[in-house]
């Protein structure tokens, strides 16, 4: 007889029919914005006035820009690095003093080359740059910046990517500057890179450089003020961090990007872009490792466990600091080094 058997029975799963597999692939999210319930991108590049969160340096810079384009004076220089947010604050500046009656002709370089005379007049006049700009058009836009627009209060010319005018481009803005004897010449404010300062210190250009009594710098977010930005932008897109965000892939993440939004926007595009190929509902330092790969090293190295000195060592340091201990308590007993010496001498004769 036969003990301890059981009797299993398989059961195989029913086959699925096509219109269940067609029913589930209809519910199987087609984008990250489905996998985490976004509205909208909330890091996609071009960011509406709404979602313009600045930090505590942002919004003093932001404050002494707007303040100084208002009052029409000094020319403005605005510097900053790469995707530090100038373009984005400068737009917001904008839009704040053109409410205020103020009228801005503003001028960005989004093609590569520097920004010449010939691109920047026929920005002015909102027409494609031509081989060459005759000479009835660049009329045409010098009237543009010195004439008075009805109703406003004064002109702004606002050049954006300033750190690639040519120079060509420095010495018509100089030399608008010079003649300006009757006050018609447009406010100039020039936002860019930090290297815009060796163009402007050259001793041609001092015309243009003496007018520059406002030098705005827009510094990094802290941890908090990205941490902030972050969920801000969450927020706008119907969503909140802790609910698509663990704290660690969020730590890592504000880490690597060092407080540039630019850069921030540009990671966690890329890093819900990963979450959502890979399936994860919620994005953790897998996913941002996915994304963006392996983070540096620590600096630090970790301790090591040190072995004991060995025993004979102990001992002839113990035997060492005995002995010198003894010598140097009893140094007046000991006989004077000519005393040494001559006794020296003695047991040498005696050899001999």
């Amino acid at each position: 007889m036969q003990r301890g058997l059981t009797r299993v029975q398989v059961i195989e799963p029913p086959t699925p029919t096509e219109e269940a597999v067609e029913e589930e692939l209809q519910h199987e999210p087609h984008s990250y914005l489905e996998l985490y319930g976004f509205a909208r991108a909330p890091f996609a590049t071009g960011a509406a006035e709404e979602e313009f969160v600045p930090g505590e340096s942002h919004r003093s810079v932001l404050e002494a820009l707007a303040g100084a384009m208002l009052a029409g004076q000094s020319a403005v220089v605005v510097t900053g690095e790469a995707q530090i947010g100038k373009s984005t604050l400068l737009d917001t500046a904008v839009r704040l003093v053109e409410a205020r009656g103020v009228r801005v002709l503003r001028i960005a370089n989004p093609r590569p080359g520097p920004l010449s005379l010939k691109r920047l007049l026929s920005t002015l006049l909102g027409i494609s740059e031509p081989l060459k700009l005759s000479e009835a058009e660049s009329a045409r836009a010098h009237a543009l910046l010195t004439s008075r627009a009805p109703g406003a209060l004064h002109t702004v010319l606002a050049i954006d990517d300033a750190d690639t005018l040519s120079l060509g481009a420095l010495r018509y803005l100089s030399q608008l500057c010079r003649k300006d004897a009757a006050g018609t010449a447009p406010q100039i404010v020039l936002v860019g890179a930090p290297g815009i300062w060796p163009l402007l210190r050259q001793a041609e250009f001092r015309a243009l450089t003496s007018r520059v009594n406002v030098r705005l710098r827009v510094g990094r977010l802290s941890t908090e003020e990205a941490r902030a930005y972050v969920e801000r932008r969450l927020w706008m897109a119907g969503s909140e961090t802790r609910r698509v965000l663990s704290p660690a892939a969020l730590a890592d993440v504000l880490v690597r990007t060092e407080g540039i939004p630019g850069r921030i926007n540009a990671a966690l595009d890329r890093v819900f872009a990963a979450g959502f190929e890979h399936r994860h509902p919620r994005v953790t330092p897998q996913t941002v490792r996915a994304a963006l790969g392996v983070s540096r090293p620590p600096t630090f190295r970790p301790q090591t466990a040190r072995k004991p000195p060995p025993i004979w060592l102990i001992a002839g340091t113990v035997l060492a600091v005995g002995l010198g201990s003894a010598l140097y308590a009893n140094r007046a007993a000991l006989p004077s080094p000519n005393d040494m010496i001559g006794w020296a001498k003695g047991v040498a004769a005696q050899v001999r």
